[in-house]
């Protein structure tokens, strides 16, 4: 965004990004179910964007002071963790790490325990680390010794708090960009032997995933993405496609997935563990393009830019890829206070380039400027046109699943309103939306989805059945479709039917169990004697 210097206002290279970004939140803001939590997520991501504001806007002589506050705010979250933290009451899933954690409870000094959480203090101290680097080598080709030994030690203090929080995501992105680093070093001294250096390293690299694939199947499956987070992606995407134009709203993913996804009535999980489905649910694609483009920019920037003070350079691209890397795999930049730290790494990135990179930019010639605006003005007309229907049914169905989640999801989740008796005509307003998606799109899955959810609360459990059906023939993978779709069968005594459905969903034979139970007191003992059936068919 725009920084002040001199009085003035002047532009950076990402400001049109951060503006989409900001605009998206808001309309987030519009689209949430719950607007208290929306309202706080969002001024997190304003003061996100004013700390960008401000580390683009500082000059390269003051660097050293940004880069020794960031690292330095990293060690002291690293020696908190490190004092306070209990391994024996909650074990970490890497035996080895477990055993030096507890080791060193033995002889650390007695504090009162805390019980920081892992995700949020190894993904902050990973990104960080590398402005600890960055000083400790600036403060050493400036001749400050002390100044560089005492940021070594916070190196190394860094580390071992990061080791013992045994996030795999952090380890996997400090080592890949610590690689990358070293690299690129080789390269660009490599002399006339660089081509060949490069497809050397190329080579190695490749060869070393395939043997450790081969030798040790799922391996890299398991560091980088540990419990089934390859089914929670695939599951967020489907919950995305619900809200592709507005965004489910901020602050509404645990909610939304509980609902439409898990159909569990409490929080399950608070976030997708991937800082861009997060994204691509709450503030829609255009969010997600937003957020793309920060860091694709901020990248672009680092490589393209004449090398000055490259520590500066390597410690803002170090920072990006970590925070990319351990982004797919977890989410402690987007929920809770450490949003603040998301824009970070792009504002030292503007900052860690030519200072007149912000002044004099040498703009595009306004002959290809108009180009590629016509260009892309026509490329999205035509795919309108091309699509027309498919795109006003989408924007229908997006509206309609708003409405209802805001009928759904109030007072959640303290209260599971969709689990208790209230009036369907509630849900006009969305109805009215999704019959127009259906007009435009028979097949749209999230119009028929909850147009079943609707009539299962009127109870119209034949209507119900064909819309879900009909969405399930649309996308047979869809865990919420699925799960709903199976119960009914079960009510009706089609539980063969129902046993295909609900086969792989880990929690259907306890639910189903529950059932048994609770139908039986309801003094249903049709239904219970069904539930107690599936239990049976359920492994």
């Amino acid at each position: 965004m725009n920084k002040i210097a001199g009085g003035r206002f002047k532009r950076t290279p990402l400001d049109i990004f951060f503006a989409l970004f900001l605009l998206t939140a808001t309309v987030g803001v519009w689209a949430a179910y719950d607007r208290e939590a929306a309202w706080a997520k969002f001024w997190l991501l304003v003061g996100a964007i004013l700390i960008y504001c401000a580390l683009a806007g500082q000059p390269q002589d003051r660097l050293w002071i940004v880069t020794g506050l960031l690292g330095g705010f990293g060690a002291l979250l690293s020696i908190t963790f490190l004092l306070t933290y209990d391994w024996q009451a909650h074990p970490t899933r890497i035996g080895l790490v477990n055993q030096v954690a507890l080791r060193w409870m033995l002889i650390r000094p007695p504090l009162p325990t805390l019980n920081l959480d892992p995700d949020i203090v190894g993904g902050v101290i990973a990104i960080l680390s590398p402005c600890l680097a960055a000083t400790s080598l600036w403060a050493w080709l400036k001749s400050n010794k002390r100044f560089a030994v005492f940021n070594v030690v916070l190196v190394g203090i860094a580390m071992l708090g990061l080791f013992l929080t045994a996030q795999r995501g952090a380890w996997l992105g400090l080592g890949l960009a610590v690689s990358l680093s070293l690299l690129w070093l080789v390269i660009r001294h490599a002399g006339r032997y660089r081509r060949l250096v490069f497809a050397s390293a190329l080579g190695l690299v490749a060869a070393g995933v395939i043997l450790a694939s081969w030798a040790y199947p799922g391996l890299l499956l398991k560091v980088a993405a540990p419990g089934n987070r390859l089914e929670t992606a695939q599951q967020t995407l489907k919950l995305a496609a619900d809200f592709p134009f507005t965004g489910g709203g901020l602050g509404s993913f645990p909610g939304l997935f509980s609902r439409y996804i898990l159909v569990i009535p409490w929080l399950f999980m608070p976030h997708a563990s991937n800082l861009f489905l997060d994204t691509l649910v709450e503030q829609g694609v255009l969010g997600l393009m937003a957020l793309a483009g920060i860091f694709l920019g901020s990248f672009w920037l680092l490589a393209t830019r004449p090398p000055t003070r490259e520590y500066w350079r390597w410690a803002a691209a170090s920072g990006l890829i970590v925070m990319t890397v351990y982004g797919l795999v977890e989410d402690p930049f987007y929920s809770g206070w450490p949003v603040l730290l998301l824009f970070v790494f792009p504002g030292l990135s503007v900052a860690a380039t030519e200072p007149e990179a912000l002044t004099e930019r040498r703009p595009l010639n306004g002959r290809w400027k108009f180009a590629l605006g016509a260009g892309v003005m026509v490329a999205v007309a035509g795919m309108f046109v091309a699509f027309r229907q498919q795109v006003l049914a989408a924007w229908y169905a997006n509206l309609g699943a708003v409405e209802m989640a805001r009928v759904e999801l109030a007072g959640w989740p303290e209260t599971a309103r969709w689990q208790s008796d209230f009036d369907p005509a509630e849900f006009g307003p969305a109805q009215d939306f999704f019959y127009h998606s259906v007009q435009l799109s028979p097949n749209n899955i999230t119009a028929n989805y909850r147009l079943g959810l609707i009539a299962a609360k009127q109870g119209n459990e034949t209507e119900a059945i064909s819309r879900w059906s009909q969405a399930n023939q649309a996308t047979p993978s869809h865990r919420g479709v699925r799960k709903v779709l199976g119960y009914a069968y079960v009510w009706q005594g089609q539980l063969d039917l129902a046993a295909a459905l609900l086969s792989d969903i880990p929690e259907a034979r306890n639910e189903m169990d529950t059932y048994s139970w609770w139908w039986g007191t309801q003094g249903r003992d049709d239904l219970a004697a069904q539930a107690a059936a599936m239990v049976e068919r359920l492994p």
